[in-house]
């Protein structure tokens, strides 16, 4: 966006084109200041403040941490289920966070997260949560570049997943979700030899 500053009187002004209101051209005007020098350094300020209404940071200098925490409020909270929302707090709390909480967003390269990774992989990590995180990681930045449009590209569409050794018992098994074992316990409670009292949820 472009704008343009002008002498009146023995003032200067900037202007600039907002977006249609009603499917009418909507044109900013403002006081400058007394010389040209002040009215362009007043229209680089107002530019700037349209350009990121409604946020409360320079989204090139975006730290992860501040970051994650906008989309989570943005988004996660907005379209996610409670279990969901509750799962992706603790991520970011206890892994990305600390990981690459003080790096700015768009500092993030795909080495890094791939390091991340696989040390999550080395480390023992289960294959169900590394993949929750990496859907965190995948989600956040790929929100970022659309709609945000914070980075140009989402470094995490470069990063490969590690390769897991399937047991037999993994295989045979079925892991249910959250609200499949309440249906189960609702409907079969546990109990324990010599009480009374159901399992507790």
């Amino acid at each position: 966006m472009e704008g343009h500053v002008r002498e009146r009187g023995s003032k200067w002004y900037y202007s600039f084109e907002a977006s249609n209101v009603d499917g009418k051209r909507k044109r900013i005007e403002r006081v400058g200041g007394r010389t040209k020098k002040d009215a362009e350094a007043a229209l680089r300020i107002a530019l700037q403040e349209y350009e990121n209404a409604g946020l409360h940071f320079e989204p090139t200098e975006i730290s992860v941490s501040d970051y994650m925490d906008y989309w989570y409020k943005n988004y996660v909270l907005v379209n996610c289920k409670y279990n969901t929302q509750v799962g992706y707090e603790i991520i970011i709390r206890n892994h990305i966070k600390p990981a690459f909480g003080i790096y700015k967003l768009k500092s993030l390269t795909p080495a890094m997260l791939q390091e991340f990774v696989n040390n999550k992989y080395l480390s023992g990590v289960s294959k169900h949560h590394l993949t929750n995180m990496m859907t965190v990681l995948s989600g956040s930045l790929k929100y970022a570049v659309h709609p945000c449009k914070f980075i140009k590209d989402n470094p995490m569409q470069y990063v490969k997943y590690p390769k897991y050794e399937h047991s037999k018992l993994e295989i045979d098994h079925k892991v249910i979700t959250p609200e499949e074992f309440e249906t189960i316990i609702s409907r079969f409670p546990v109990s324990i030899p010599g009480k009374t009292e159901q399992f507790d949820r």
